[in-house]
């Protein structure tokens, strides 16, 4: 209570009648108070998540004033997606967005994390699993196609149908991006010792492919981009991505013709 005065700048007393009003308010014990303390109570640690959630919104309040000042007569759209999806989907055909909408200032984050669209952080996200929020909207995106690939000094003059995940060195998404179809993968065939090397990146994947480092599960795309051999007898499923967006902004302008062009922009890279 005492710590929490300190970083309040007021006093105990203050703190503990805020508390105090708190628990009438809502008919809860939301401390314990003992001699030696105060802690939570579970109903108490409950309203702390949602309090943290909310402060999660609410620190976005700064970052949305800069934008206003800077940009007045333009509102920034945020969109999160994969390194992999902004480079290799959304990049080339930006012109095509700008040239339509020349007042649109368009954000790109960086993330494989959908807790920065519950946040407010950003306005729509670009996700390789399915999200499970029921207060989101989501789209299927066009699938992309994947495939396990290996690189010619790996295949060492050897048949590709030869090659098989059991038995060669892989590089390997991150195991840290949850539970996307790769890691679920390697759960099934129990080949995790074949691991050698791990990034969030699948370009670095791709760049340790082609430097004989392993075999790397990679967009179709990509492979054969950086002149990889697809290893077509291991069966790979394609990915599918959802476009996710908050229901407010379902009607909003702007945000359809960016989600209109999200859609193009996969549409475009794998049809062929």
């Amino acid at each position: 209570m005492a710590a929490a005065a300190e970083q309040l700048n007021c006093a105990v007393s203050t703190v503990a009648r805020r508390i105090d009003g708190l628990e009438q308010a809502l008919g809860l014990v939301v401390l314990h108070r003992a001699r030696g303390g105060a802690t939570p109570s579970e109903a108490g640690l409950a309203i702390l998540a949602s309090i943290e959630r909310a402060a999660e919104h609410l620190n976005q309040i700064p970052r949305q004033a800069r934008n206003y000042q800077q940009f007045k007569s333009r509102r920034p759209v945020r969109l999160s997606a994969t390194e992999t999806v902004i480079n290799d989907i959304l990049l080339p055909r930006l012109p095509e967005l700008r040239a339509a909408n020349p007042q649109m200032l368009i954000e790109f984050e960086s993330s494989n994390a959908i807790s920065s669209l519950e946040f407010g952080q950003t306005d729509c996200a670009i996700r390789l699993a399915e999200p499970d929020q029921a207060e989101l909207i989501t789209r299927k995106l066009r699938p992309v196609p994947m495939a396990v690939f290996a690189s010619a000094q790996q295949l060492a003059g050897r048949d590709p149908g030869e090659l098989q995940l059991h038995s060669e060195d892989i590089a390997w998404i991150d195991s840290g991006l949850g539970d996307i179809h790769e890691n679920r993968l390697i759960q099934q065939l129990g080949i995790g010792d074949r691991i050698v090397l791990r990034a969030t990146s699948v370009r670095a994947l791709a760049l340790a492919c082609a430097q004989g480092q392993g075999l790397a599960m990679l967009p179709r795309y990509m492979g054969e981009d950086f002149g990889l051999t697809p290893l077509d007898h291991i069966p790979i499923t394609a990915r599918q991505g959802w476009l996710v967006y908050h229901p407010e902004t379902r009607n909003d302008p702007t945000m359809r013709k960016l989600r209109r062009w999200v859609v193009e922009c996969f549409d475009h890279k794998l049809a062929r």
